[in-house]
């Protein structure tokens, strides 16, 4: 395969960054409580939160013969499996009857409960009217609505069927079905965005539980044999053009956060794991954003980073505001990754934002040279996450096919908008392991990179299936998984002739 397409915009880049040297600080970024989760994929952003194995030593060619297992899917869904030992977990949603389309749409749900006990207020549906001409039927959405940027387009009609909403395992080395489970069945309120569907978000695990923290649908912990351990009603979610859900949820010793910005009140809340009480809930002055959070250790003290318009940071142990940063874009998806000492955040719709934040910030360090220790604000992605890979960040231009490297400790472009030649629209976001930067588009084309400051594209491999997929890569062991609408794939090497 040819090198990428080289358009380098040193020069014209080098005059928006500013840097600052980065503080060698005590930092692990939270997930699974097992020293196991390195050898596993225990949420949607792998291991270490990035979309990085340090372990794994996938394929990096590949087409249709050397696909190890394709296993069905029950209904359909675009989130990311994970993976714990030899199970692998995904989630679906299956349309299961055909309801009268004149009938009134409001969420019929099933075997849902409320752990939160009698004092508990579920967030208010205040301020829906946000919008202009707003549409009776379908609040939040203007009137003939479309945005025809990358990947924009329209939201579906409130829909009028049945789903239920599915958590499927699977024996990771025959793909052969252990379980699946329903745990919610209900008319979803918001048809949602045209090209989402009803399991956008991802599940976690502690390596003892699986979280399934599915927002309108509810708040589930299930074993690891799928018993339903206990369940949490939040309420609904009304999102900006009913574009529909997909932040997953975030988990830290215990504590699982759960991101619940929207076009009413938002907030974050914190749960007990074990048993899903409320810790803390925080109100939070945004509207809708779609980015899941991280949550990082500094020195001991554990911070909840949720980007937005504005990026903040909570303490973990009660919800206070440890700081913010104002710059990022409308419509925030990316999830922030931590670098020595740094979150670096970004957004990309309509704008560009990329600022690498010190942990050690405190306040509003919005205009703070001190504690913003570099910005990049050009080609940042809309719906991909960056993956952060041997002291360089990695990320697409919005949704198409243009590859950015920065030094992650810098800011400074290694490289910038380069075209992958091969890969259409991209929603996946992006990883990494075993020297390589993996890039998922919609049609399942997967170009593999080299991670270093060449660049070199050194195979697009295609499954050939006519399929969407839009959920993110995962590697484990010596395989990749890819999650399609509707299937799973385990891809396995395959020895041939080096072309690197």
């Amino acid at each position: 395969m040819g090198r990428i397409s080289k358009r380098l915009l040193l020069r014209k880049n080098r005059s928006s960054l500013s840097t600052k040297a980065s503080l060698g600080l005590a930092i692990f970024v939270g997930t699974a409580d097992s020293g196991r989760s390195q050898e596993s994929w225990p949420n949607w952003r792998g291991p270490n939160g990035n979309g990085v194995s340090l372990t794994a030593t996938p394929p990096t060619h590949w087409d249709a013969t050397d696909v190890v297992w394709k296993s069905p899917i029950t209904g359909e869904g675009s989130s990311t499996p994970i993976v714990w030992d030899n199970q692998i977990f995904v989630l679906s949603a299956l349309k299961i009857e055909k309801n009268d389309p004149s009938a009134d749409a409001t969420p019929m749900r099933v075997n849902r409960d409320n752990s939160f006990g009698e004092d508990w207020e579920r967030p208010s549906m205040r301020g829906l009217t946000r919008s202009l001409s707003v549409d009776p039927d379908r609040p939040g959405v203007r009137e003939g609505f479309r945005d025809d940027r990358s990947g924009g387009k329209r939201s579906n009609p409130r829909p009028s069927d049945l789903y239920q909403f599915l958590v499927s395992s699977f024996d990771l080395s025959t793909g052969a079905r252990n379980w699946q489970v329903t745990v919610a069945e209900e008319v979803p309120h918001e048809g949602g965005h045209e090209t989402n569907n009803f399991a956008s978000c991802s599940p976690l695990t502690d390596g003892k539980n699986i979280f399934v923290c599915w927002g309108s649908r509810g708040i589930f912990c299930l074993d690891m044999k799928g018993t339903l351990v206990w369940s949490v009603d939040l309420g609904l979610k009304i999102t900006s053009w009913q574009f529909g859900e997909g932040a997953s949820a975030a988990y830290h010793k215990g504590v699982l956060i759960v991101p619940w910005d929207h076009e009413a009140d938002s907030y974050l809340f914190a749960l007990n794991a074990v048993n899903g009480d409320l810790n803390w809930k925080i109100s939070r002055p945004e509207q809708t954003h779609w980015a899941t959070p991280v949550i990082t250790e500094v020195d001991g003290q554990a911070q909840v980073i949720v980007n937005g318009r504005r990026v903040r940071s909570y303490d973990l142990t009660d919800g206070s505001l440890l700081w913010e940063c104002a710059g990022q874009t409308e419509n925030t998806v990316p999830t922030p990754v931590i670098h020595n000492g740094n979150a670096i955040v970004m957004s990309g719709y309509r704008n560009n934002a990329c600022y690498s934040i010190s942990l050690l910030s405190r306040g509003n360090v919005s205009d703070n040279p001190k504690f913003i220790r570099w910005q990049y604000n050009h080609n940042a992605p809309y719906v991909p996450s960056p993956t952060l890979y041997r002291d360089n960040l990695f990320f697409l231009n919005e949704n198409q096919n243009f590859l950015t490297c920065l030094n992650a400790s810098t800011g400074k472009p290694v490289y910038a908008i380069e075209r992958i030649e091969g890969l259409g629209v991209i929603y996946a976001s992006l990883g990494a392991a075993d020297g390589h930067v993996y890039v998922v588009d919609r049609s399942g084309k997967t170009a593999v990179i080299n991670a270093d400051e060449n660049g070199k594209v050194i195979a697009i491999n295609d499954l050939t299936d006519d399929e969407l997929f839009d959920a993110s890569p995962v590697f484990v062991n010596d395989r990749i998984l890819l999650r399609s609408n509707n299937h799973l794939y385990c891809i396995g090497k395959k020895e041939r002739a080096s072309t690197e």
